[in-house]
């Protein structure tokens, strides 16, 4: 007969081929039944890589942990964008309405697609074990697909950011819509202690909440729908009768320099020292700039109009101090003089509790000379002067009168939040000596 097994010829009598070793066993209907030997007494074993092993279910990450993640990144896109704004732009740009909220949001953007495209994950997210992968391939985004699905964040953020609830809504894949629009899942690929992200989470979240409620209540300088209508009624200074105070308010000047392009500016106060138009301001007012707006108040109820041009003549970093001289006008002709301060006293001589007013254009003072009555609180160094006058933005380079009406420093800068109330003034002694070095 012939081996079903290797197609040999062997004998009804044999009870095992002895080809390929297959035993054989009589059956009572007569033919032979073949059963494959132990694993003893196999020649060739079977091999284990002929059986595939059985991939293990995606885990879809959940609503909670995703939100744990996010905040995080938002966190630190915050951050980033602070320092954009501090130290790239340094803080001198006034936003305009939503300027600033279109800034922040393509930083995120960017922060989401620069991290997804080469990790696909973000730093919250691999604090979760959480990866980003690609719905069709399950394997990483690339960077089209990171940065679609960065941009989807504007639908998924819209009617109460319910995009980024449905990844609560959808239970199968935790799907938000920016995920379906980009064809995307966020699945949790190692299983890390959340002990850690959990407190970051936390942190960001109460970081993000301080943030918010600690802004300084304000408006925009382009937005001045809340100031009064302009009538026919004037508040003039020459109508003032106290000549100290007159000419104390008649020297005081609004103060506006732009950068060679006029794409930023900034906003001050100066004060006239003499009548030749040189006047004082901060270093920090004419900062990169080479040219400043100036206007001479006479109505006190109206900002003064910007008539005249000047240029800077010597500044010192240090004491935050910068002479300018009034180089033209513009439609107005150059007066014979300028109106200068009563008279210059000395800083050294002011006494702890001593009354003081500072005289400047704060922005919240709707940029119109504003008097601030306050006394000395104290000194720092040689240079600096504490008062209780509160310094405002727009207050910088304000005049700060004695009693007797004497110019005695110029306001610098003040402190907020929780020492709200507190500012510091360049002792005019200090400028005295500076300013006669230059004429040595």
């Amino acid at each position: 007969m012939i081996c079903p097994n290797c197609k040999k010829t062997i004998s009804k009598e044999d009870k095992f081929c002895g080809y390929c070793g297959y035993k054989l066993e009589l059956e009572d209907a007569g033919f032979l039944k073949w059963t494959r030997p132990k694993e003893s007494e196999f020649l060739i074993k079977p091999s284990t890589a002929d059986f595939e092993k059985e991939e293990a279910p995606l885990n879809y990450a959940g609503f909670w942990i995703r939100f744990g993640a996010w905040f995080i990144d938002l966190a630190i896109s915050t951050i980033l964008f602070l320092l954009f704004f501090f130290f790239i732009l340094e803080g001198r740009v006034f936003w305009e309405e939503g300027l600033d909220r279109l800034v922040d949001f393509g930083i995120l953007i960017i922060y989401h697609t620069f991290f997804l495209s080469i990790y696909s994950s973000t730093p919250g997210k691999m604090l979760y074990g959480l990866e980003v992968i690609d719905v069709n391939t399950e394997k990483k985004v690339k960077f089209g697909k990171a940065l679609g699905r960065s941009l989807s964040y504007i639908i998924s953020s819209i009617v109460l950011s319910l995009g980024f609830l449905w990844v609560a809504i959808d239970k199968e894949k935790h799907q938000g819509w920016h995920d379906k629009i980009a064809k995307t899942l966020v699945i949790k690929k190692t299983k890390n202690p959340l002990v850690l992200p959990i407190i970051l989470s936390i942190i960001a979240v109460v970081f993000l909440i301080w943030l918010v409620f600690s802004e300084e209540p304000g408006y925009s300088y382009l937005d001045r729908d809340w100031l009064p209508k302009y009538g026919t009624k004037q508040f003039l200074i020459s109508d003032i009768k106290d000549e100290v105070l007159r000419r104390n308010l008649s020297s005081v000047v609004f103060v506006n320099c732009y950068d060679e392009y006029f794409d930023w500016w900034t906003e001050g106060s100066g004060v006239f020292i003499n009548s030749e138009g040189y006047f004082l301001t901060n270093y920090h007012v004419i900062e990169g700039t080479d040219y400043c707006d100036v206007g001479i108040p006479i109505d006190l109820s109206r900002p003064p109009d910007r008539e005249y041009y000047a240029g800077p003549v010597a500044y010192n970093e240090i004491l935050d101090i910068a002479l300018l001289k009034i180089a033209g006008a513009y439609t107005t002709q150059m007066p014979q003089q300028f109106p200068s301060v009563y008279g210059i006293g000395i800083s050294d001589a002011l006494s702890i509790n001593e009354n003081i007013t500072l005289v400047g254009y704060p922005v919240f003072g709707g940029y119109t000379l504003t008097l601030t009555d306050g006394i000395v609180s104290g000194r720092v160094g040689d240079d600096l002067i504490k008062v209780s006058a509160k310094i405002d933005a727009g207050n910088s380079g304000g005049a700060l009168f004695n009693q007797r009406g004497e110019l005695v420093g110029i306001a610098t800068f003040g402190v907020y939040g929780e020492f709200e109330g507190l500012g510091y003034v360049v002792g005019i002694d200090s400028i005295i000596e500076w300013l006669e070095t230059l004429y040595e």
